[in-house]
């Protein structure tokens, strides 16, 4: 047991263990030591307790599991909770028990599936080729699994749109294009996805690429500005993509604009919107990966400049040449003041022809836009999420990159766009659990709800308690 002084600071104390997993016990540490009443003590320190944004959710949690555990009635929780979150408790919505209890968790997560008319599929950093197995974890590979759970799956359960966030491949190769292909064939054709009236399988998936889909040129340090992709995923395979859609899905049940005209002017990434009449949802699809390995931001400038000075005076040209391709080759993501304006442009024409307002509104991206896992936001990225959310009504973006979920909103800023992050289907060094996201959009509530499905050491992915790991619920 701790010790504890007479008189407590509950914010020095509560904060000293806030990041830490004995924050729950030393809320019934204290009140073992104190006597204190229960109930009273917890709705003071609720009341009192400075808790940062970004550990809100947690802090509820932990008090409402304490309160249960001393057998106290959670009915003033509840409320203090909703006070503090701004709530009318006599004419808003409650607290959700599930929200704070793990136990409930699996329900919340059916009632998420079984109340949207809207489901979306993320898979994320597949990795075909060198990178894609399950690492030991299974013999099945991922993907193989996912597309047998899909195919099992009833009509009423299975995702009206699948979203790729990037990093199809491993090394940018012409054969891990190819498996990629393969992969999204599947998908499309195999019985995986809901079927939708006026739509062709293949107008139901949208393919972003990432950093491992930018092939390099190691002798001259210069990147095919995802030609390959193109090819493969766009022009050949007939995807829908940053690059638009293809002649071959033209005659489907949807609206789209992209860039390509300016972005060929102008040597800028691309970016396509997608709109579906049927589904009231409106895709929009950003390119993050076109300079991968060509960040250059302001404290890389001047290393970039000493770099040259060492090749051009041939002081020590292999140190020079080492030291360029490790600037050079980094992947954080990159979005430019000039790509805004060209997205600008293009969601302005695709708008006037259909009611944005009234469609739920996305966008996608490989890298992500808020501190995910160990990975920091790209280049740009508040700029963009402010853009997203007040001038272009775009409220969530959803990435990959991080191989990590991001599920708390950034209630510190809400006049920017929630990122979203999705987990790794394959991925080497990942320390989380693999899988997938299923977002659960219910369009009447205006409410986003994205469920962590996790591949399993057996080889399968299983709409089971074990499989849904965590929820999160966003506005639309």
């Amino acid at each position: 047991m701790e010790d504890y002084p007479d008189t407590i600071d509950y914010n020095q104390l509560l904060h000293r263990h806030l990041n830490d997993e004995t924050f729950e016990g030393v809320l019934l540490d204290y009140m073992l030591f104190s006597g204190e009443p229960s109930a009273q003590f917890l709705l003071e320190i609720l009341e009192n307790f400075e808790c940062p944004a970004e550990h809100r959710d947690s802090f509820f949690k932990a008090i409402t599991i304490v309160a249960k555990k001393n057998a106290v009635s959670t009915d003033k929780i509840k409320q203090q909770i909703n006070s503090i979150l701004g709530i009318d408790s006599e004419g808003g919505d409650p607290v959700k028990e599930e929200e704070y209890t793990e136990e409930n968790i699996h329900n919340a997560c059916k009632k998420a599936i079984e109340s949207a008319d809207l489901r979306i599929l993320q898979i994320s950093d597949i990795h075909m080729g060198l990178l894609h197995s399950s690492h030991g974890r299974s013999d099945t590979k991922p993907h193989e699994a996912l597309l047998l759970t899909l195919r099992n799956l009833p009509e009423v359960q299975k995702p009206h749109l699948c979203i790729i966030s990037g990093d199809l491949t491993s090394i940018s190769s012409e054969e891990e294009f190819q498996e990629a292909t393969d992969f999204l064939n599947r998908l499309a054709t195999g019985g995986s996805l809901c079927k939708s009236e006026g739509l062709d399988p293949k107008s139901q998936i949208l393919v972003v690429p990432g950093n491992h889909d930018t092939k390099w040129n190691q002798d001259s340090l210069t990147t095919d500005k995802l030609e390959l992709f193109k090819a493969h995923v766009s022009d050949n395979g007939g995807f829908i993509t940053p690059y638009g859609v293809p002649n071959s899905l033209q005659q489907n049940n949807l609206v789209a604009f992209s860039n390509q005209d300016r972005a060929a002017e102008e040597n800028l990434p691309p970016f396509s919107v997608v709109h579906y009449p049927e589904l009231g949802i409106e895709v929009s699809l950003l390119t993050s990966s076109y300079y991968s390995g060509e960040l250059f931001r302001d404290e890389r400038r001047e290393k970039l400049l000493k770099t040259h000075a060492l090749l051009t005076e041939g002081t020590d040209s292999k140190q020079a040449t080492d030291t360029l391709r490790n600037i050079l080759v980094l992947d954080d993501g990159y979005l430019s003041s000039e790509y805004f304006e060209s997205i600008d442009h293009t969601l302005r024409d695709a708008r006037k022809n259909y009611n944005s307002e009234s469609a739920i509104n996305i966008a996608v991206t490989h890298h992500p836009v808020v501190p995910c896992g160990k990975s920091e936001p790209c280049y740009e990225s508040n700029a963009l999420r402010t853009r997203l959310k007040q001038l272009w009504k775009i409220p969530i973006v959803v990435h990959g990159h991080a191989h990590a979920i991001n599920k708390r909103p950034d209630e510190a800023h809400s006049s920017r766009a929630t990122g979203i992050g999705c987990p790794a289907l394959s991925a080497i060094d990942s320390e989380d659990s693999l899988g997938v996201l299923l977002h659960c959009i219910d369009s009447r509530e205006r409410k986003i709800e994205s469920i962590a499905w996790n591949f399993d050491p057996e080889g399968t992915f299983l709409l089971e308690e074990d499989y849904l790991t965590s929820i999160a619920s966003n506005e639309v």
